[in-house]
C-alpha cells in the first residue's frame, strides 16, 4: 500500500468513527423537537467542518505526492540519459526500486574486505562527478544522499547471528570507504558548495543482509553484494510525516 493510500485510508476510518459517534448521539436524542433540531444542526455543522478540513488535507497530500513523483521522474530520466552507455559495463542499475543508482558486482571490493578495488575506483572517478552535476540541479529538493553498503546472507561457517553482525561491519566499512573516496575526488574537493552540502546531507549506511536480492525465491548472492547511491527528497520526507500524523491520530 502506498503512502497516499495509507493516508486516505486513515482519513476514511476517522470519518467512519465520527459518523458512528453522531449516530450514537442521535439515538440518545431528547423527545423535545426543539432540542432535537439543535443537536442535529450542531452535528451537521461539525461534520461539514471535518469534511472541509479533510478535503484540504487530502489536497495537500496529493500535491506533495505529485511533487515527489515529478522530482523523481526528472532525476531518473537525467540519470538514465547520462549513463546510458555505461550501465552494462559498470553493472549499474538506475531507479530500480526507488530513486537510486545501484552497483552490483563482486569486483567492487576485495574478497571479504572493505578495500575498494582499482576497477571500482576508476568507475567512481567517472561516475560520481557526473552524478553530482545532475544532483546539484535538484539540490533544493534533496534532503539526503545515502551511500548504502549491502551484503549477501552467506554465513561463511558462522551462526546466523554472527554472519549478520559480520556483514553489518563489512557493509558499513564499505559504505564508509566509498563515501570517503568520493569526497576526496578533485572535482568534488574543488566544489566548496557541494562539499559543504555533503558534510550536512551525505551519509553512509551498512545494511548487512537486511535487503538481499531474490530471484525465483532464491537469493542472488552477487546481486545482494552491492553499493547504492540513494536519494531522499524533501517531498518524500513530507509524505512520511503525513502518514505518521495520520497513524498518531
Amino acid at each position: 500500500m502506498s503512502l497516499l493510500q495509507k493516508g486516505l485510508k486513515a482519513l476514511w476510518i476517522e470519518q467512519i468513527e465520527m459518523a458512528n459517534s453522531l449516530d450514537n448521539i442521535l439515538n440518545q436524542k431528547n423527545d423535545n423537537d426543539d432540542s432535537w433540531i439543535s443537536v442535529s444542526d450542531m452535528m451537521t455543522g461539525l461534520m461539514m467542518i471535518f469534511l472541509f478540513i479533510a478535503i484540504i488535507y487530502i489536497q495537500e497530500v496529493l500535491n506533495t505526492y505529485g511533487e515527489f513523483e515529478d522530482v523523481q521522474a526528472k532525476i531518473c530520466t537525467e540519470l538514465r540519459t547520462e549513463f546510458n552507455e555505461e550501465q552494462k559495463t559498470w553493472n549499474m542499475k538506475i531507479c530500480e526500486g526507488g530513486l537510486l543508482v545501484k552497483f552490483e558486482n563482486n569486483e567492487n571490493f576485495l574478497p571479504d574486505s572493505k578495500v575498494i578495488t582499482e576497477r571500482f575506483q576508476l568507475v567512481l572517478n567517472e561516475f560520481y562527478p557526473r552524478f553530482k552535476n545532475i544532483l546539484w540541479k535538484y539540490i533544493d529538493d534533496v534532503d539526503e544522499l545515502r551511500i548504502e553498503g549491502h551484503a549477501s546472507s552467506e554465513a561463511r561457517g558462522k551462526s546466523r547471528k554472527d554472519a549478520y553482525l559480520y556483514n553489518t561491519e563489512l557493509s558499513q566499512g564499505r559504505s564508509y570507504n566509498v563515501m570517503n573516496y568520493v569526497l576526496s575526488l578533485d572535482e568534488i574537493v574543488s566544489n566548496s558548495d557541494f562539499l559543504e552540502w555533503s558534510y550536512e546531507n551525505l551519509t553512509a549506511h551498512g545494511m548487512s543482509s537486511s535487503e538481499v536480492i531474490m530471484v525465483n525465491n532464491i537469493e542472488d548472492e552477487q546481486a545482494s553484494r552491492r553499493v547504492e547511491f540513494r536519494i531522499r527528497t524533501k517531498a518524500e520526507d513530507k509524505l512520511i510525516e503525513f502518514v505518521k500524523e495520520l497513524d498518531g491520530a
